[in-house]
């Protein structure tokens, strides 16, 4: 399907899973290499930027958030970037872009420039706000790592074990899309100072910082969860490790009863104290003193 509208002089096409004829059309329409075409056909495994006389062709992944929490897989974006026209593809429903589209280009970036002198500032301004998005979830993970933080040192360790490995698997997806960008920026930078000139050189290196930014938070969220899932580690094998400890202990202190019992309980003729007056509770006090014992030896080792 393809949308186009126009933004200060600027033609936007998006392509949302372009057909053969769509990529024909837009092919003969804007100039575009048949190479290009071809790698449009189809979503692409690796990021990248190619250079052309009339544009540049850009692939970027990027995590795809959802409304719901911890919903959140990759999904990606090709640019194609002229002088008056950007063309995005995508091969998924991506919300972000969508609402890029009809809600912050016309207020925001519409009211700041009365017309633009070329396609760059829109893609400089979709990138910030892709990046920012991601910040605004890693924000949202920091927000759920406090959460845990709290849970785990209220008591409620096992309950975190899976809620560590959702965030997990977030922080996973977040840094599986965006590591690529950097090498990808830094040639999109060189590519876009030659194509769109030197005073643009400015915006493509603030696109690299906030990819920058981004990219810190990741790395410093990761290193966040992984101390919590460290601690909550000890505190699980702690607890764990107390149990095993009273079970051993209570072991311990129930074989040699059991075994008196055995003992007293065997069928033999000339069994002491069996048969004499008051053998229960001599039986039971010899117990009981072996217990005492027990308890006694464990806490002069300290194991009590």
């Amino acid at each position: 399907m393809i949308t186009k509208e126009k933004y200060g002089g600027i033609t936007w096409v998006d392509l949302d899973s372009p057909t053969d004829d769509e990529l024909d059309q837009i092919q003969k329409e804007y100039a575009i290499h048949s190479l290009t075409t071809a790698e449009l056909a189809a979503p692409s495994q690796r990021s990248k930027v190619d250079p052309y006389k009339n544009y540049i062709y850009a692939i970027f992944h990027f995590p795809n958030i959802h409304h719901e929490p911890h919903e959140l897989d990759n999904r990606e974006i090709d640019f194609i970037l002229g002088k008056k026209f950007i063309i995005t593809c995508h091969y998924q429903e991506t919300p972000v872009l969508d609402r890029f589209r009809k809600e912050v280009l016309p207020e925001r970036i519409l009211g700041e420039y009365k017309s633009l002198p070329h396609a760059g500032y829109i893609f400089f301004h979709l990138m910030r706000f892709l990046y920012q998005s991601n910040e605004d979830h890693l924000d949202e993970i920091e927000a759920d790592l406090d959460e845990i933080e709290e849970n785990i040192f209220s008591g409620h360790e096992k309950e975190m074990v899976a809620f560590l490995g959702v965030v997990s698997h977030d922080i996973i997806d977040i840094k599986q899309a965006l590591k690529p960008h950097k090498s990808i920026l830094e040639s999109l930078e060189m590519a876009g100072r030659n194509f769109y000139g030197d005073e643009f050189a400015y915006y493509l290196r603030a696109i690299n910082g906030e990819y920058e930014k981004v990219w810190n938070l990741t790395e410093d969220t990761r290193e966040m969860l992984h101390e919590l899932r460290d601690t909550n580690d000890s505190l699980l094998s702690a607890k764990t490790n107390e149990v095993m400890k009273v079970l051993t202990i209570l072991a311990f202190i129930t074989f040699p009863l059991s075994l008196l019992a055995g003992i007293f309980g065997m069928n033999t003729h000339s069994m002491p104290v069996v048969g004499s007056a008051n053998d229960f509770w001599v039986v039971v006090g010899i117990m009981i003193a072996a217990s005492l014992g027990m308890i006694l030896f464990f806490r002069y080792k300290k194991w009590l």
